[in-house]
C-alpha cells in the first residue's frame, strides 16, 4: 500500500536528516491519506509538512500544503477552515 512505503521513506529521511526530503513524504503521506478518504489523517500529515517546509524556507513547498490544506478541510465540511489555508 502507498502510505506504507512512504512511510519507510519517512522513516529513512529522518534518519538522514534530509529535512526537505521528509517535508516531501509528509506531504506525498498526506495526499495518500487524503485519496484514500482519511481526511483528518491527511491533514495530520499536511500539517507535518508544512512546519518543515516554513522551517527551510520552501515557499513554493508552503504553498502546495496551504492549497492541499485547504481541500482536505473542504472535505471534512469545514469551509471556514479551508478558507483560512490560502489566505496564509
Amino acid at each position: 500500500m502507498i502510505p506504507e512505503k512512504q512511510l519507510n521513506s519517512l522513516k529513512i529521511k529522518k534518519k538522514i536528516r534530509d529535512k526537505a526530503g521528509e517535508s516531501v513524504c509528509y506531504g506525498n503521506l498526506g495526499v495518500a491519506y487524503y485519496s484514500l478518504g482519511d481526511f483528518k489523517k491527511a491533514i495530520e500529515f499536511l500539517e507535518n509538512s508544512l512546519k518543515i517546509k516554513k522551517e527551510i524556507g520552501d515557499k513554493a513547498g508552503e504553498s502546495a500544503c496551504y492549497t492541499n490544506l485547504g481541500i482536505a478541510y473542504q472535505s471534512l465540511g469545514d469551509s471556514r477552515k479551508a478558507i483560512e489555508f490560502p489566505e496564509n
